[in-house]
């Protein structure tokens, strides 16, 4: 199956069907106008944009020619994107600033950043890893001094992650956890998950951070620990 998204004047471009041998197209419009809304629903769309295609080959239906230069890129505004930008020189040379070593696995392995916008968090989405596993609202967790210490160094660590990756905000773990209490008795999203039988953000919310914790070579030993026991929590 071949689709290309055609330039229409719009942010996000039409979405075509196009034949096998590139030479004629057919609106996908019946099945989604655009191609972030087939990967949005995938399982639905894919069979329904199939039939189109075996249709406008088997030269069933309407059609018109097709031209490559009408068309935008694939995803002309996409929600994530991979960067493999980072060239090895200048990755040894900021390294050797830093005083840390070139991990071997650099030399074979292409350092990929990744970049999204597709899970923001809310107001309440503020260290829900402690809250989850303990399953207490984030003012009981945070006023116990253990699970604060827990929390601060989290949040610690995703900072010290963020600075790696020349992001520097002015906060630390003891006033962000600060801000979350003023926001009183709730429970985060990942609880809310838990009570709800529904799948948790793990991966989104502590595991995506350990794997550039670990590309970086950055410690985020208390996120790794809570990271094993939510996983075990959830019989992952």
């Amino acid at each position: 199956m071949k689709l290309a998204t055609l330039k229409s004047g719009t942010r996000d471009g039409r979405l075509v069907v196009v034949s096998r041998d590139l030479t004629r197209m057919r609106s996908a419009a019946p099945v989604a106008a655009t191609l972030q809304q087939v990967l949005d629903g995938w399982a639905a769309a894919a069979p329904a944009l199939q039939a189109l295609y075996d249709d406008l080959n088997a030269g069933r239906g309407s059609s018109e020619p097709f031209d490559a230069a009408g068309c935008a890129a694939p995803l002309p505004r996409a929600y994530q994107w991979l960067d493999a930008s980072a060239y090895l020189n200048h990755v040894e040379l900021v390294r050797r600033a830093r005083g840390a070593d070139m991990p071997a696995s650099f030399y074979t392995d292409p350092l990929m950043y990744q970049g999204g916008s597709d899970d923001f968090l809310g107001a309440h989405d503020v260290t829900d890893d402690v809250p989850a596993l303990t399953q207490a609202t984030v003012d009981r967790a945070i006023e116990r001094p253990g699970t604060h210490a827990i929390m601060a160094r989290i949040v610690d660590e995703m900072l010290a992650i963020g600075r790696a990756m020349g992001i520097v905000l002015d906060i630390d773990g003891p006033r962000r956890l600060a801000m979350a209490r003023a926001l009183g008795a709730f429970k985060t999203s990942m609880l809310q998950d838990l009570e709800a039988g529904r799948p948790l953000e793990i991966d989104a919310l502590l595991s995506a951070p350990l794997e550039l914790a670990q590309a970086l070579d950055v410690p985020a030993p208390t996120t790794a620990m809570v990271n094993e026991l939510l996983r075990l929590r959830v019989g992952q």
